[in-house]
């Protein structure tokens, strides 16, 4: 299965990287995450497969600079 795709389109959550299809943004999962939630309750919260949650979570990883300045910039 390919990687479910992080994009980011002007206009849509302010530019920042998202999970595609959806209006989540991928610093709203990390910081789920960082308060403890579980993949299971991200997914309930923002109905998303935990597929797309563990890809967020990897764009995070390859891009942790980009991702921090989004949550300051929020």
């Amino acid at each position: 299965m390919p990687p479910l795709p992080i994009v980011k389109t002007p206009g849509v959550c302010g530019g920042a990287a998202r999970i595609e299809g959806t209006k989540v943004p991928v610093w709203l999962v990390v910081l789920d995450v960082s308060s403890g939630r579980s993949l299971e309750q991200i997914c309930m919260s923002y109905g998303l497969t935990r597929e797309q949650v563990e890809e967020a979570l990897r764009y995070y990883e390859e891009h942790r600079e980009e991702i921090e300045g989004e949550m300051e910039e929020a």
